[in-house]
């Protein structure tokens, strides 16, 4: 019995001195880059009732108070240059690949909902889109372009709408894009025919 009592009078005296030697070699360290503020320890009755605390200094944010004329300013749109929508992914993709070496923002809906939605996040200066698609009639398209350029968009943003070599123009689409052209294009056509829209 006496070793037991013995033993843990050693040990109980041993955890005093460690963290008393290891409070005096902490106090006012660094570690990753933030100081270690050392606290004496505090004389507990029990040795259950050892606690350790760390304090973490945090800058004090001061929130401004809101002025009584205070004018909301909207959101700024980014602009980009192309958006494109084809009936196929593959069309979409032989069209990107070639006006990606000519501008660096293009980018593709996939049907004129998605159209929709990037034209209110974004202003684009020009719209490549096919009247075949799915679902989908030109004057939807027309609609879209002009409903987020009355929003948005303080300069035109210009239209060109290919169709299927088979089909004719129409000349109310004339009229209302800056394009109207059959599908069959080869690439230096093509970048020409953007060049004079960006």
């Amino acid at each position: 019995m006496k070793k037991k009592y013995r033993a843990f009078a050693l040990f109980s005296g041993g955890l005093d001195s460690i963290l008393s030697v290891l409070n005096m070699f902490l106090q006012d360290k660094i570690v990753d880059g933030e100081e270690i503020a050392s606290k004496p320890k505090e004389q507990t009755s029990s040795k259950e009732d050892i606690k350790v605390e760390t304090k973490e200094e945090k800058p004090e944010v001061k929130t401004p108070s809101p002025k009584e004329n205070t004018i909301e300013v909207p959101k700024k749109e980014s602009s980009k240059d192309i958006i494109v929508l084809k009936k196929s992914p593959i069309e979409t993709k032989i069209f990107v690949s070639i006006l990606s070496k000519f501008t660096k923002s293009v980018d593709t809906a996939s049907s004129v909902e998605e159209l929709s939605n990037k034209l209110n996040e974004n202003c684009y200066k020009l719209v490549i889109f096919d009247r075949e698609l799915r679902d989908t009639s030109s004057k939807e398209v027309k609609e879209v372009v002009k409903k987020a350029q009355e929003l948005h968009c303080k300069s035109n943003i210009s239209t060109i709408m290919f169709i299927d070599t088979s089909s004719e123009v129409q000349e109310d689409e004339k009229i209302v894009f800056s394009e109207v052209l059959p599908n069959a294009i080869n690439k230096s056509q093509l970048e020409q025919l953007v060049e004079k829209y960006l």
